[in-house]
Order: structure tokens, then C-alpha cells, then sequence
């Protein structure tokens, strides 16, 4: 392509804003790679969060994440797509079987961690009917507790359990093309790196069986490993000559698929969620846990960005970040290969430190005990706000307004502990701190006021 081209499609990407995301995707990732006269295969990996799903009574943020995803699939095409955490669905045991039936793909899926009924996670495959998924195998991996049920339609766990999902394809150039899909949840590095070793076996006798010699398979593995790139588990793949999709086409940056540091950009409020089960807020440290693994001469990571940076449709996707990373050749065209697929970062969430000294009452009437904090004011955008529980004492966050607010107005917070409000709608809104656990004077209520000039 000539440079002047290049240059008009540079333009282009500066020209757009954080609202224009999911059309940013499908222009580089789909339409570069039809003006070069090459169709790459594009993977998505992308832990969805069941975490959510708790204080979700009614459906309604699992409608939102839902349509929001399809959505997305639709506009970027993916060929592949690997989630973890997909949690069960109206009537369905997993979302990735809704979402195979809605959109047209084959899917392959093992129930998880959780109880059917209440709720259940699982590990899926979902792949285009062209690829022909055949071979489906859930391994049990090492290190994982007893559990009850058939794994597709009902399962009770007795501890933490992981599993990989793995399949057989046939590639775009014909050949078999071996994917699995994993959520390593061991206890220790250890444990995980054990874990990914059992993969890793997994996947070489799969090799031998199909008559494929090992130097010449093609495989993509990808999921959530719980583990920094530095980590055993990741090692597992890299010493056996796996490339890392996304530190292969951004070798020197560290960005975070976990971004919980709510000092830093592409802060994701949702991995403070209030009244989320089991309880996020004690989250410090904003690592790459989410990873794409591919071997084989025709799969070469050409581009791979970190997506769903921020809202789609009205919704935070996940927790996770997720990873689309497009393969071919090793003499494929190179492309505009972004970072995030959010263009500008929104800004920093307004941060509310409690103190002993705002939770301190000198009256023993419970009526005078209202302590009013500064108002705070603007909000902006997608990031919201953040409590950061700064006292001694276990405290109660209630906040109140007319407009959504999302993951949940409510949040209980030990010492040193954080949760993130992010606010839909513009509007004035109100929040309340208590102390749950009192010592001498301090009982008070803190009572605060906020105004969104501009939500999500």
C-alpha cells in the first residue's frame, strides 16, 4: 500500500473519539486487511465476569453486557472467540450458548466454578461454522477440587475448579488448527503453572493422534491465566515456543488487562465493583492476566489491542479487558496496530478518602452525629468515583440518585479497601458513609452530594 495511504488511514484514527471505538476496530482490523488482499484469523479472548451477575436479580446488566458484546461481534468479525467466566444466562447454562445460537457460530463449552440454578460460570469456544469445530475435549486440570453434575447442563463445585476447553478446526489454509480455551484458578503460581503444563501435554497428544508432527502444528491457546507475563504459567507456553500475541506486537509496553490502579489511565472502575460476589475491592496492583498463545508458521500475531477500554451501549463489558489479535504468514502485510481500542483515555475518577476523623461523633444523640463532606462536583465520564475507605473501621457506602449506577450503589469496605461508582446519566446524586464497626466516639454518618455533568 503506498505511504500516502498509510497516512490518510493515520489521520483517520487521530480524528476519532473513545465513542467511535467498535467502528476503529472493524476499519483497521477488517478493512486494512481487504485492501491488502490478505483475510487474517482474528481470535477474541475475553474473561465476561460472572462476578457481576450476583446483584443482577432481574436480568438487566446481563442484558446490557450481552446485546453490548453481540454487538460487537457483529461489527468485528471474529473468527474465534475464547471466554472465560461465561456465566449462565436466562435459560441457558452459559451465555456462550446464547450467543453461538444468536450469531451464527458452533460452540464448545464446559461449566465451572458455581452452583446451576444460582449461578454458574463456564470456559467456551464459540468459532465460525467454517472452521468446522470437531473433537470437543473439557480437561480437568490439576489442582482443582471435587464437583458434581454432567458439566453442560447442571454442576455443583466443592472448592475451585479449573478447566480447558479444547477443540479441532480446520484452519483457513486447510490444516488443523488445535484451540483451547482455560481459566487457571489454582491457589499458587505453582499450581497454575501445573495447570498450563497439563495444556500443554494435552495439546501435543492431540497433535500425535490427528498424524500432525508437533514442528509443524497449528494452535492457539488463550484465556485467563491469573498470572503476569513473567509468571510460571505463561512460561509454560513461551519455552515451548508459543508467541504471546500481544506482547509480540507491543514488545515494550506493559499495559494491564486487570486495571484496577485508579490512579493511572484505562482505570476500569468495574474491577472496584461494590457488592460484588466474591468481593473485588482489595484489588492494588494492575496486571496482564489475559493472554493469546499461538504456534504454527501461518499464525503470526500481526495485531492484537486490548478492547472493551471503556462503555459500550451502556455498559462496562467486564472486569477483564479483552484481547483481539488478528493472525497470518509470517510474510503478512503490517497494519496500525493500536494499544487500546479506546483512542484518549477517559479521566481520573474522582476519589473520596473516609477518615477516622469523618466517621467521629462528640454527641450521643445518633440524629446529631451527621458529618456533611465537601460536595463534589464535576463528575465526568466513564470512571466515576472511587471510596477509598482511609479509617480504622468497617464502613457502608450507599449512593442515590435517579440515574443508573453501575456495577451497584452499595459497597462494604474493611480498612485500605476501595469501590467504584461510575453514573450513567447526568444529575445530581447523594451518598451516605457509616461506620459498621464502632469504637468510643466514632459513629457518624458522613453524608455527601455529587453532581454528574456528564455520564457514559
Amino acid at each position: 500500500m503506498a505511504n500516502g495511504k498509510w497516512r490518510d488511514i493515520l489521520k483517520m484514527m487521530k480524528r476519532f473519539n473513545w465513542a467511535s471505538r467498535p467502528v476503529l476496530l472493524a476499519f483497521l482490523i477488517l478493512n486494512i486487511f481487504t485492501l491488502c488482499g490478505f483475510k487474517p484469523l482474528k481470535v477474541l479472548t475475553l474473561n465476561f465476569n460472572s462476578e457481576i451477575v450476583p446483584s443482577d436479580s432481574h436480568s438487566h446488566l446481563r442484558d446490557l453486557r450481552f446485546h453490548a458484546l453481540s454487538d460487537w461481534i457483529r461489527r468485528n468479525n471474529p473468527d474465534i472467540i475464547l471466554l472465560q467466566e461465561a456465566w449462565n444466562y436466562h435459560d441457558d447454562p452459559s451465555v456462550a450458548v446464547t450467543l453461538a445460537r444468536e450469531l451464527g457460530y458452533t460452540v464448545a463449552y464446559r461449566l465451572g466454578m458455581g452452583v446451576t440454578g444460582y449461578l454458574v460460570d463456564s470456559d467456551a469456544i464459540l468459532a465460525k461454522k467454517s472452521l468446522k469445530m470437531t473433537n470437543e475435549k473439557d480437561l480437568k486440570l490439576p489442582h482443582s477440587a471435587f464437583e458434581l453434575g454432567d458439566g453442560k447442563s447442571w454442576v455443583i463445585c466443592f472448592g475451585s475448579v479449573s478447566w480447558a476447553v479444547g477443540v479441532t478446526m480446520t484452519g483457513p489454509d486447510g490444516k488443523p488448527l488445535f484451540v483451547y480455551s482455560t481459566h487457571l484458578i489454582g491457589s499458587t503460581l505453582r499450581d497454575r503453572a501445573d495447570q498450563a503444563r497439563a495444556i500443554y501435554n494435552d495439546v501435543r497428544k492431540r497433535a500425535a493422534k490427528a498424524g500432525v508432527n508437533w514442528q509443524n502444528a497449528h494452535v492457539i491457546i488463550g484465556g485467563d491465566f491469573n498470572s503476569q507475563p513473567w509468571d510460571p504459567a505463561p512460561g509454560v507456553f513461551k519455552h515451548a515456543g508459543f508467541l504471546d500475541s500481544f506482547a509480540f506486537d507491543h514488545p515494550d509496553n506493559q499495559s494491564c488487562s486487570n486495571c484496577a490502579n485508579y490512579t493511572q489511565p484505562y482505570f476500569n472502575p468495574t474491577t472496584l465493583g461494590g457488592d460484588m460476589v466474591p468481593s473485588q475491592n482489595s484489588l492494588t496492583s494492575d496486571p496482564r492476566f489475559d493472554y493469546i498463545f499461538s504456534r504454527g508458521q501461518d499464525l503470526k500475531p500481526l495485531a492484537s489491542t486490548l478492547v472493551f477500554t471503556g462503555p459500550i451501549d451502556g455498559a462496562w463489558m467486564s472486569d477483564h479487558y479483552g484481547i483481539f489479535s488478528a493472525f497470518g504468514p509470517a510474510n503478512s502485510p503490517a497494519i496500525p496496530d493500536p494499544v487500546h481500542d479506546t483512542v484518549l483515555p477517559e479521566p481520573d475518577p474522582q476519589v473520596i478518602n473516609v477518615t477516622d476523623r469523618d466517621l467521629y461523633c462528640n454527641d450521643s444523640s445518633s440524629f446529631a452525629c451527621r458529618v456533611h463532606l465537601a460536595p463534589i462536583h464535576p463528575v465526568i465520564g466513564a470512571t466515576g468515583v472511587v471510596i477509598h475507605n482511609s479509617s480504622d473501621f468497617v464502613i457502608s457506602v450507599h449512593f442515590f440518585g435517579r440515574g443508573e449506577i453501575f456495577t451497584s450503589p452499595h459497597a462494604s469496605l474493611n480498612p485500605n479497601q476501595s469501590a467504584a461508582f461510575t453514573f450513567k446519566s447526568p444529575g445530581s446524586y447523594r451518598y451516605t458513609v457509616g461506620a459498621v464497626t464502632v469504637d468510643n466516639n466514632y459513629d457518624a454518618r458522613a453524608m455527601g452530594n455529587l453532581t454528574v455533568s456528564s455520564g457514559y
